[in-house]
């Protein structure tokens, strides 16, 4: 009996220490990756100076850096999906037929947009109306046409791949308020893709399926809304030559940690969109949040989009449109870069579940003039 108590604590102590001592050794053979969209803790340096912060700055590292972590996270989430059909995280719904959806941060709630629960009060909707206004006779003053465009939430266009956990509370969702009111209210011009989006999804896949963007075609879409408002002409997904490709789609399966559940998901590419118009890129940022094009489009105007993660699918398409396209993340925006780059057109690209971006005062793009 003896013998057995030694044997047992001898082992549980092995568990304890093996994978700190042995990890040295085997991590450069062994998948580290995290699937954490944050950078790591990094090793602190001890010093007298910094000895009250050191315990806590050496427990963030450790914590970010423990042996077989991403295996051991790994393995518990695949037995999860495996088991139980289960995603363990907050940030990610499994909804039908093996589809992602995104649940949100703090400051975004695709959940509360889809079940309705969110509905902008009258105040609300008319700050937002003040606010367009603001800023579009701002830039009209200096001859600049003003334009928003609103991207739905995938949960609003795949309603039926939604997980029955979810339900539908109000019909109503406020997407379809705010535009309903602001086109009742003010001469504010929108391009609001949703309903051309919801038909054309029975013929086509217009959002990713493991990814919480619109693909290449649902982006096609809403520039070529954008295409017919601005120059009265546009083209049609039936009339284009469209390419299978194979895709790993990556923002909702990065925080799954599950991606050899999550790998079979495709892009259509349009092959054949104005292959007569040559571009030039001009200036792209190394964070990809400024883009500049030029082509020799016959649209001599210049066109400046602002923009959240779901405008980069435009870009393939209206840098064709016009001759000197400009894009410009929304997180690094300041008026002066409109100021230099002296556009003739400015759209406002904003996703549905950002909505609340537009309560701010001239819509954030001349407050910091």
């Amino acid at each position: 009996m003896q013998t057995y108590k030694k044997s047992v604590i001898i082992l549980f102590f092995s568990f304890l220490i093996f994978p700190v001592l042995s990890f040295p050794f085997v991590k450069n053979g062994t998948d580290d990756t995290t699937f954490e969209n944050r950078t790591l803790a990094e090793k602190p340096e001890f010093n007298w100076e910094t000895l009250d912060t050191y315990p806590t700055q050496f427990e963030a590292y450790f914590n970010d850096h423990l042996p077989y972590k991403s295996q051991l996270v790994g393995f518990y989430q695949s037995a999860n999906y495996r088991l139980f059909h289960e995603i363990p995280t907050n940030k990610v719904s499994l909804g039908k037929d093996n589809w992602l959806f995104y649940l949100g941060e703090p400051e975004e709630d695709p959940i509360a947009d889809y079940q309705g629960t969110n509905l902008f009060t009258e105040e609300e909707l008319k700050l937002i109306k003040s606010n367009l206004k603001k800023a579009a006779a701002y830039f009209e003053e200096r001859g600049i046409e003003f334009i928003l465009m609103v991207a739905p939430n995938k949960e609003q266009i795949y309603s039926e791949k939604m997980s029955n956990a979810y339900k539908i509370i109000n019909e109503k969702k406020r997407y379809d308020l705010l535009i309903s009111y602001l086109k009742a209210n003010s001469d504010i011009r929108i391009i609001d893709p949703k309903e051309e989006l919801l038909k054309e999804k029975e013929n086509y896949q217009v959002y990713y399926q493991y990814d919480s963007h619109w693909n290449k075609l649902g982006a096609f879409i809403a520039a070529q809304q954008l295409r017919q408002e601005l120059q009265g002409e546009r083209d049609y997904l039936s009339e284009k030559s469209i390419k299978r490709e194979e895709q790993i789609s990556e923002d909702l399966v990065a925080m799954t940690n599950l991606p050899q559940y999550f790998d079979d998901d495709f892009d259509d590419v349009i092959t054949d969109y104005q292959s007569d118009v040559s571009t030039e890129l001009l200036e792209k940022s190394d964070d990809n949040f400024l883009i500049k094009y030029r082509s020799d489009a016959k649209d001599q105007r210049r066109l400046f989009i602002i923009r959240d993660s779901f405008g980069e699918g435009l870009i393939d398409y209206l840098s064709k449109d016009f001759a000197h396209t400009t894009f410009l993340h929304r997180n690094a925006y300041h008026i002066n870069y409109v100021n230099e780059d002296h556009p003739d057109i400015l759209v406002y690209e904003v996703v549905e579940r950002n909505l609340d971006l537009l309560k701010e005062d001239g819509v954030n793009l001349i407050s910091n003039e």
